[in-house]
């Protein structure tokens, strides 16, 4: 299950009752599980980009990329996400968006 915080696992609630070192070698074992699967998802805006900077925060960061065909786009993820996925310039990325609705406009 992925977590507000992007972490594999049980919600902390369910692991009241496990030891810490029990619970830091499942979260472990969960995140390595996630790396070595091939992932698919169901979100059908999936952009190809490259990540342009990173301005890292204490708890969030802005990741600015560059979608291939020449727009940019700005994503606020948590600083843990930054590390756990290795995003640095240069890196290539996938911009998933997920939105529940989308807008156009149109000059009169």
């Amino acid at each position: 299950m992925i977590g507000d915080d992007d972490t594999c696992g049980p919600p902390r609630s369910a692991l009241s009752g496990r030891s810490r070192g029990a619970d830091a070698v499942s979260r472990r074992q969960n995140v390595q599980d996630v790396k070595e699967a091939r992932v698919r998802i169901s979100a059908r805006n999936q952009l190809p980009a490259t990540v342009k900077s990173v301005k890292e925060g204490a708890v969030m960061a802005e990741v600015e990329v560059a979608v291939d065909g020449g727009h940019d786009v700005v994503a606020a993820i948590t600083a843990e996400s930054i590390k756990r996925l290795g995003i640095t310039p240069g890196r290539r990325v996938t911009v998933v968006v997920k939105s529940t609705e989308v807008m156009l406009a149109v000059e009169d």
